[in-house]
């Protein structure tokens, strides 16, 4: 079972990856919800819409994120990057690898996620 902090974190990082696919409305409410935390009664009083409104906007938004990870499949693929990585990074510790930590430097700046 996957526990409410892991699903934010995941609902955070298909955020980072396919917000621009969502509406102006559930960009927001998705950003206010699991970014700040924000309950849906907050959001609601803040955008001036009802709870319902807010929680509509928010299954559909997280749908949209899920479908389009569904088809693309970039956060496992960035997942195994960074996990790669991660591990290349630990296994550079000697002088001799300059040239491979410069390398593994560029493609963690190039890194969409960060």
């Amino acid at each position: 079972m996957v526990s409410q902090l892991e699903r934010t974190v995941r609902v955070n990082q298909l955020f980072d990856l396919y917000a621009g696919l969502l509406t102006e409305r559930q960009r927001r409410v998705i950003y206010l919800y699991h970014a700040m935390d924000l309950s849906l009664g907050e959001i609601a009083d803040r955008t001036g819409v009802t709870r319902q409104a807010v929680h509509d906007a928010l299954v559909r938004g997280v749908n949209a994120l899920e479908s389009a990870d569904a088809r693309l499949d970039f956060l496992r693929r960035w997942r195994s990057l960074q996990s790669l990585t991660d591990a290349l990074s630990r296994s550079l510790g000697g002088p001799e690898s300059q040239g491979a930590r410069a390398i593994l430097a560029e493609i963690q700046r190039t890194n969409p996620l960060g």
